[in-house]
């Protein structure tokens, strides 16, 4: 579980190559927008991702899934809005 964190691009060099958040796992986030972040600012890829009061914004990715990509798994979104993401919002499905 992560609380309070920002996760965003211009804010973690370390990022550089990849999306802010890449999961397999279980990941909770409360209170940490995501945004900024190129590749996407989630991909979910047969984990559990949960967001509380928790908005994903400005991310971007070279073809889908700007906010959030799910391959497999669930996306639960509480209270975390999504908008402004390129080119989508989520992919493969809406959220």
């Amino acid at each position: 579980m992560v609380s309070s964190c920002i996760w965003c691009l211009a804010c973690s060099p370390r990022l550089e190559t990849g999306g802010g958040i890449s999961n397999g796992g279980t990941v909770t986030l409360n209170n940490s927008p995501v945004y900024n972040n190129g590749q996407g600012g989630i991909v979910n890829d047969g984990g559990t991702v949960t967001l509380n009061n928790s908005p994903v914004s400005g991310n971007t990715a070279s073809s889908e899934g700007g906010s959030i990509y799910i391959y497999a798994g669930t996306v639960t979104l509480n209270k975390s809005p999504v908008s402004g993401n390129t080119p989508d919002q989520c992919s493969p499905v809406a959220c």
